[in-house]
């Protein structure tokens, strides 16, 4: 099933939209508004995966030389927010989030 919402985001003055897409091969779109489901039409084909920024253990090899020494879950959100803000600037406006991404939809959503 291909699950959608659309999510609104405020950091530093700004206001962001951000589409949020799961979904599993040749599934059907379930969607709380017929505007979101028109969007995933046009849907980016480029974005941002939040795997590393949200579970830095998950991408294993060679990872440890990315990460700062200091690993709290704030220094792991404000990371995550510097990140997401240059994906926004660049255009990027996909954000791959998952449950077993770790906190990645906790810091997307804040």
């Amino acid at each position: 099933v291909r699950h959608c919402s659309a999510l609104r985001r405020q950091h530093q003055g700004r206001s962001m939209e951000v589409l949020l897409v799961g979904s599993a091969v040749g599934s059907q779109v379930q969607s709380r508004s017929e505007p979101l489901a028109a969007k995933l039409c046009d849907a980016p084909r480029l974005g941002l995966g939040m795997a590393a920024l949200g579970r830095p253990g998950y991408i294993n090899i060679g990872h440890a030389d990315d990460l700062p020494s200091d690993r709290t879950v704030d220094a792991m959100r404000e990371h995550a927010h510097a990140v997401l803000d240059v994906a926004y600037k660049l255009g990027l406006r996909y954000i791959d989030c998952a449950r077993s991404y770790g906190r990645s939809e906790e810091f997307v959503a804040a």
